[in-house]
């Protein structure tokens, strides 16, 4: 995270038999003009999502995580969890960032936050 006072976002999860995933903007990013451009392509534009979103996801291997989370930062997070309900022994946590505020989502079965 950028700012020490976000750590507070940061998760730990112990995993056994599945594999997890993350993908986001927060090291990979071009700013051209004054805007933000992630390394995520958008299809529907062909540019680099300028919305500030991170999503992990834990599925039953890291092949299927890996697979998921830059289509489902794409997608956003209201949409994303509902694909990921869909998914069997899928789940997902996206953060993003609006108005300067971290938001956090995640679907039911994640993972609780673990110190």
């Amino acid at each position: 995270f950028e700012k020490p006072e976000e750590a507070d976002k940061l998760i730990h999860v112990s995993l056994h038999n599945c594999g997890c995933s993350t993908a986001g903007d927060l090291h990979q990013f071009l700013e051209l003009d004054g805007q933000r451009y992630s390394h995520i392509i958008d299809p529907k534009t062909c540019y680099g999502l300028t919305k500030r979103i991170a999503c992990t996801v834990i599925a039953p291997t890291a092949f299927d995580a890996d697979a998921l989370d830059t289509p489902l930062c794409v997608l956003g997070a209201v949409r994303g969890l509902a694909l990921v309900g869909k998914l069997p022994g899928c789940q997902a946590r996206f953060v993003t960032l609006e108005a300067d505020t971290l938001q956090v989502t995640k679907s039911s079965k994640f993972p609780p936050r673990r110190k």
